[in-house]
């Protein structure tokens, strides 16, 4: 088995097969495999499978639980108030979530090839961009990102959304747990927000969302500016040691819908397949999810069948998300402040709000146990 790819639903993948006595190899294009990005939410779904791949302890000690994900308003009103129901979200950066599934692939047996960066593949063969050549595997998984190579060997048609907007990132310390417990956000209208989410071992990430265009302008606004904005918006983050635009990095965000999954051997997971923007909070997890299923289907097609609708639903739901918190529409924003509250404490909005976030919605009145 070849799998393209070392992020979250690659060696996820590979850690299940593995385990289940194939011959893996990981191919990643990296020369030094490594998480890229900010903390991530990992879900009471994803994190079921971690605990399958005997993980989610070593993960857990690294990260921070989280229990609520609130919204406030410029003007200090609390929109959203969200909390989890007898159970939580983890709240970890990525670097702890790969070493943790790198290290299950790597004690499986899987072994990891960096520096393979894949551009050709066919009949289960891949070839890198030196010539070299991989396989023939009984089966390839894509398993390489929103921006996959592997995508175009379906040989369909992939509908691609570039999102105008995306986020400024960084990871700061917060020794004195400020942010525990709690995924943080503060908006103003839709055009401004800044989220803080407490990932263990005494950090905070922060995201500060921003039309791509603009990143320019506020780089050259310089980090005084930045500071001044971002604390007019969200004054805990006076107590965050921002001194450099350069500790900010830039994040951008696609969605990517495809009519299949897969072709012969090859088959797409996670981002590769149904990339989406961060709304929901949902990438990784859909991502494990993809994982565990496959090493559980009896075919492609029946993989397929398994995580389609509940990847079409997130990717849906987080689209029509955009215009209502990341867009140019502040007027989306009023009915928003208004009503969300109000509305969510409905016992059944409640029920399918939690079941969306905690990751087992499959649509609007269908939910998956975990």
């Amino acid at each position: 088995m070849g799998v393209v790819g070392a992020g979250t639903a690659g060696l996820a993948a590979a850690a299940f097969f593995a385990r289940a006595g194939a011959k893996v190899d990981v191919l990643e294009r990296a020369p030094n495999p490594g998480p890229v990005g900010a903390g991530l939410l990992l879900q009471p779904t994803g994190m079921a499978v971690l605990r399958r791949l005997g993980v989610l302890e070593r993960v857990e000690a690294g990260a921070s639980p989280i229990a609520r994900v609130v919204g406030t308003t410029v003007g200090g009103k609390r929109f959203m108030d969200l909390g989890y129901a007898g159970e939580h979200g983890l709240g970890v950066h990525r670097g702890a979530l790969f070493a943790a599934l790198r290290d299950a692939a790597v004690e499986a047996g899987a072994v990891l090839r960096p520096g393979a960066e894949i551009v050709d593949y066919r009949d289960g063969v891949l070839t890198d961009a030196g010539g070299a050549s991989y396989g023939p595997y009984d089966l390839v998984v894509g398993a390489d990102g929103a921006r996959s190579t592997l995508r175009r060997f379906l040989d369909v048609k992939a509908r691609i959304h570039e999102h105008r907007w995306g986020a400024l990132w960084g990871v700061f310390d917060d020794p004195d747990g400020a942010f525990g417990g709690v995924l943080d956000q503060y908006f103003d209208g839709a055009s401004r927000m800044a989220g803080f989410l407490p990932t263990g071992s005494g950090a905070v990430s922060l995201f500060w969302s921003v039309r791509l265009d603009r990143i320019p302008a506020v780089r050259a606004a310089g980090i005084d500016a930045f500071r001044r904005e971002l604390c007019a918006l969200a004054p805990p983050a006076a107590r965050l040691r921002i001194e450099s635009m350069d500790t900010l990095l830039p994040a951008s965000y696609r969605q990517v819908s495809l009519p299949r999954w897969h072709s012969g051997r090859l088959v797409l997971l996670g981002d590769a397949a149904h990339a989406l923007s961060p709304q929901l909070g949902q990438g990784a997890n859909l991502a494990l999810m993809d994982a565990a299923a496959l090493a559980d289907a009896s075919s492609l097609e029946a993989f397929e069948a398994a995580r389609r609708a509940q990847a079409r639903f997130y990717a849906f739901s987080a689209r029509g998300l955009n215009a209502v918190f990341q867009s140019d529409w502040d007027v989306m924003a009023w009915p928003r402040d208004a009503l969300m509250g109000p509305v969510a404490r409905l016992p059944w909005v409640r029920g399918r709000a939690l079941a969306v976030l905690s990751g087992r919605a499959r649509g609007p009145f269908r939910s998956i146990r975990d």
